[in-house]
């Protein structure tokens, strides 16, 4: 059975064991700033509107991301998307997506955006397939390796 479901402190233990899992990424993760406490501090955050894609109670994927309240209209920025690496490519990052904008009349959301690594070429072939448009370029913000990194700044108004 799959489900979506809202993300709280209570999930702290299975998102990070999803990263663990999967050494490589781990201390990807790690370079980019998703310590544990990173995490942690995200999942209790009042502005938290986090996501996990669960198969079988189990979860394989997630979506971290702030609702940020302007004035009477909201906008979300999603900081990490991620996909356990043997189910990529099946949907469910789509899932995830089409989740929140399910949900976007009930938090009045009039925009998704986003930062991506101009290195990560799968995130970004992702997001353009659903229509985030890219509106900027932030020089050198990623330092991974000792190597900036530009980010390429994305939205999708709805």
């Amino acid at each position: 059975m799959k489900k979506v479901l809202k993300l709280n402190s209570q999930h702290v233990d299975k998102c990070l064991d999803l990263i663990k899992s999967e050494d490589e990424l781990f201390y990807f993760y790690r370079k980019i700033g998703w310590s544990d406490n990173q995490i942690i501090l995200q999942l209790n955050k009042q502005t938290n509107y986090s996501f996990g894609f669960f198969e079988d109670n189990k979860l394989i994927a997630f979506i971290f991301g702030d609702l940020i309240s302007i004035e009477k209209k909201s906008e979300y920025e999603i900081l990490l998307l991620y996909v356990k690496s043997t189910k990529r490519y099946n949907g469910i990052g789509t899932d995830l997506i089409s989740y929140i904008l399910e949900k976007k009349d009930n938090y009045k959301l009039s925009k998704i955006f986003l930062d991506v690594a101009e290195n990560n070429s799968s995130a970004i072939k992702f997001y353009k397939k659903h229509n985030f448009i890219l509106n900027y370029i932030r020089g050198g913000y990623y330092i991974i390796n000792n190597i900036k990194i530009n980010a390429l700044c994305f939205s999708r108004k709805l």
